[in-house]
């Protein structure tokens, strides 16, 4: 991985609000990507499957380093409880001076299903560490909770944007205020698109992706209802196969233990420079779905890679990542 060489951190709110800040989409060009390496016993309750999938995180982060700087949080000596940096990482969003600002969003664990103290903390502890202005907002939100275009289009869920355990109270006007402020998002459309096994409620980044300013890619079940609401916007959705349900059995020392569903889903993806990284789950769908992405990326490598043990955790390649795009305020 490599190093970092952050200019000086300066506090304090972008320079305006209201549209005066951009959150580009995950294609655009990016600087770094942030990752940290699975470790959690209660996420990967058996040994040997943490291990194997500490081996795909390898392999992951083998492959984003060879067209993209790799750095582990651990590196910027950042505490973590658990490996998804999508969700406590800082969303990084573009200001009208060009720079970049970290917009740190409220952890509440997925309204609070578990007590991760150290991971409340990433967002602004990683903003700190670079020297990026950051602000700190009431609301809870995680990175996959959310999806851009780049150009003030968001996709989302209410089930996790409007939760009462994670916003109390909160009304859609609400949120689209603080988004509006926070993202520069102008136009929000809330989905119902959850897979069972889910523990995040129904994250966007499981089930619709953007993959252009103008496009979208949803798995199979939600495609219909992606297509009611972001045709009207010029927004084309394609879709994405499904892969075939499967379970995993928890054992008695964990706080959930049983038989249960595993959220398998290829809109998991990773797009970073020149390339889109797909989780493959030794499925029949894993060659459909890299086909598909390959028609959506004509200009980037599709590169698959296994996930079905990293999955063990609730998660795959994107819930593990959090891109910084390309910007003059810090030098990566």
């Amino acid at each position: 991985m490599n190093e970092m060489n952050p200019s000086t951190h300066a506090a304090g709110k972008p320079e305006a609000k209201g549209g005066a800040v951009r959150f580009p989409g995950e294609w655009e060009p990016q600087a770094r990507v942030f990752v940290s390496r699975p470790n959690h016993h209660e996420t990967w309750p058996i040994e040997a499957d943490l291990e194997a999938a500490r081996r795909e995180w390898d392999a992951l982060v083998e492959a984003i380093g060879e067209v993209t700087p790799v750095t582990d949080v651990a590196e910027l000596e950042v505490p973590v409880d658990d490996a998804w940096v999508r969700d406590t990482a800082p969303l990084f969003v573009e200001t009208t001076g060009g720079g970049l600002h970290a917009q740190c969003f409220k952890f509440t664990a997925y309204g609070y299903k578990w007590e991760y103290e150290r991971d409340a903390k990433v967002g602004t502890s990683v903003a700190a560490a670079l020297g990026v202005p950051s602000t700190l907002h009431p609301l809870g939100l995680e990175g996959g909770a959310i999806e851009s275009n780049g150009r003030g289009v968001a996709i989302s869920t209410a089930a996790c944007t409007l939760d009462e355990a994670r916003n109390p109270g909160l009304s859609r006007d609400r949120l689209e205020a603080a988004l509006a402020e926070s993202l520069g998002i102008e136009t929000l459309v809330l989905l119902d698109a959850a897979l069972p096994g889910d523990h995040t409620d129904g994250h966007i980044d499981n089930t619709v992706r953007f993959v252009a300013e103008d496009r979208v890619l949803a798995v199979e079940p939600f495609v219909e209802a992606a297509r009611a609401e972001l045709e009207p916007l010029g927004i084309a959705v394609d879709a994405l196969p499904m892969a075939e349900p499967w379970e995993y059995t928890y054992p008695p020392h964990v706080p959930d233990p049983g038989t249960h569903p595993l959220p398998a889903s290829y809109a998991n993806f990773l797009i970073t420079n020149g390339r889109v990284i797909l989780p493959a789950y030794g499925q029949p769908t894993d060659a459909d779905a890299a086909s598909v992405l390959r028609k959506a990326f004509p200009d980037r490598e599709v590169v698959t890679l296994p996930a079905r043990h990293i999955l063990i955790g609730g998660g795959s390649f994107h819930c593990l990542t959090m891109q910084l795009p390309v910007g003059s305020t810090i030098r990566a």
